[in-house]
C-alpha cells in the first residue's frame, strides 16, 4: 500500500482496488472482519473508517448480521495519457509519441484502453480548463493518468475520482509533490561538459530555446527555464558569446537563421551543443547548405533519446535518455498505485546516456 497516504486512506484504496478487480466477486462481499484485520495488519477503528469511506462512495453496504456487500462496481479500465496539444502534433513531438506508443502496448496489454487526453493555453487554469477528460464522464472509468503535463494544477481533481498519476517531464524538485520519472538534469550538463571537455572542446557554444512571451507560462515552464539558466551558467560562466538562444516558435524555424548568423559571425566556436534534437534538426538543414564538414570544420553533440534518427551525412553525437526504460519505470509505478501498492520513492530519476557518434 502506499505510505503517502493516511493509514485509512491506504486501506481504503486496498479494499477499493479489491473490489474494481473483482477480487470478491464470487461471493459479492467483503471477507469477515476477522479476515480482513489479519491480512491488513490493522486496527478495528482504522478498518472501519475505510468501510464509512468506501460506503460513502456506493462501493459497499452493511447488511446487520450477514457482512459488508459490493454494491456491484465495475473494475475501472481507462488509461489517460495527459499532454499539451503541441507535444503530440507537432512534427518534433518524437519523444512524446514514442512513451505514448510504448505505453499503449504496456496498458493494452493489462486490459486496460488508452486515450489520450490534449490540453490548451498559456496558463496551468487555461490547461487545465481545455481537458475534456476532467469534464465528462470518462473521468469516472479513468484507473490511473500518465502525464506529461506537471500535475499540482489537477490534484484536486484526482484527488475527487481517487485517480494515481505518475509525471514523466524534465523538472525535478520542488515541482514534484507527486509520483514522477525525470531526468536527472544536472548530470545531465556534467556529461555534457565531460563528453565535449574528452573530446577537446572546451569553449563549446550551446544553443537553446529562450524564454519568450509566447511560450505557455505554466509552473512547469517556469521552473525548467529557472533551471536552464543555471545550466547556461555552468557551461558558460560569464562567456554569453558562447551562448546561441533561440526563439521558440512550434515548428523551431528560427533556428536555421540563428544557425548561420552565428556562423557567419566572429564569436562563432569549433563545437556546439543543441539542447533540444528538434533545434539540432532544423539547424542541420543549415549546416549542409553551407557545407559545413562534421566534424571537421564544426563538431556537433545534440540532445537526443536513445534510437532517434537524423536525416544527416555522418552519424550524430547525442546524449539523452532511453524512452523504453522511461516507460517502463513509469508504467511500473502507475500499475502499482492503481493497486494501492507501496512505491519504494515517489520519483525515479533516469540517468542520461550519451552516444558517441561520428559528429564529435
Amino acid at each position: 500500500m502506499n505510505t503517502f497516504l493516511t493509514k485509512t486512506k491506504q486501506v481504503e484504496a486496498y479494499i477499493k482496488e479489491g473490489i474494481l478487480n473483482g477480487k470478491w466477486s464470487d461471493k459479492g462481499k467483503l471477507p469477515g472482519e476477522a479476515t480482513m484485520l489479519a491480512e491488513l495488519g490493522i486496527s478495528r477503528s482504522t478498518y472501519r473508517e475505510a468501510l464509512a469511506g468506501l460506503s460513502s462512495e456506493g462501493l459497499i453496504s452493511r447488511k446487520s448480521g450477514s457482512g459488508i456487500y459490493i454494491n456491484g462496481a465495475v473494475r475501472r479500465t481507462g488509461i489517460a495519457i495527459l499532454a499539451r496539444d503541441t507535444m503530440i502534433s507537432t512534427p518534433f513531438g518524437y519523444w512524446y509519441r514514442e512513451l505514448a506508443d510504448r505505453w499503449k502496448v504496456y496498458t493494452e496489454s493489462e486490459g486496460y484502453q488508452t486515450t489520450l487526453a490534449f490540453g490548451y493555453g498559456c496558463s496551468d487554469k487555461a490547461i487545465q480548463d481545455s481537458i475534456v477528460l476532467f469534464n465528462s464522464d470518462a473521468i469516472k472509468n479513468t484507473a490511473g493518468i500518465l502525464s506529461f503535463l506537471y500535475p499540482e494544477p489537477f490534484v484536486d481533481i484526482l484527488k475527487r475520482y481517487r485517480i494515481p498519476a505518475v509525471y514523466i517531464g524534465a523538472a525535478s524538485e520542488p515541482l514534484v509533490s507527486e509520483a514522477a520519472v525525470t531526468i536527472n538534469g544536472d548530470m545531465l550538463i556534467d556529461r555534457v561538459i565531460e563528453t565535449m571537455s574528452a573530446a577537446g572542446y572546451d569553449d563549446f557554444s550551446y544553443m537553446y530555446l529562450l524564454d519568450e512571451e509566447d511560450l505557455p507560462h505554466t509552473g512547469q515552464v517556469r521552473y525548467a527555464y529557472l533551471k536552464g539558466e543555471q545550466h547556461r551558467h555552468k557551461i558558460a560562466g560569464t562567456d554569453t558569446d558562447r551562448l546561441v538562444p533561440v526563439t521558440y516558435s512550434p515548428d523551431y524555424s528560427y533556428a536555421y537563421d540563428v544557425f548561420k548568423e552565428w556562423w557567419q559571425g566572429p564569436n562563432r566556436s569549433r563545437a556546439m551543443f543543441f539542447a533540444d534534437d528538434a533545434l539540432f534538426d532544423v539547424a542541420s538543414r543549415a549546416i549542409v547548405e553551407l557545407g559545413i564538414r562534421v566534424p571537421q570544420d564544426l563538431a556537433v553533440l545534440t540532445y537526443a533519446n536513445v534510437g532517434r534518427q537524423f536525416h544527416f551525412p555522418v552519424e550524430v553525437a547525442s546524449i539523452g535518455l532511453n524512452p523504453e526504460e522511461v516507460a517502463g519505470k513509469a508504467w511500473a509505478m502507475l500499475s502499482k498505485l492503481i493497486k494501492g501498492e507501496e512505491l519504494s520513492c515517489i520519483e525515479e530519476m533516469i540517468e542520461p546516456i550519451v552516444n558517441i557518434g561520428a559528429s564529435l
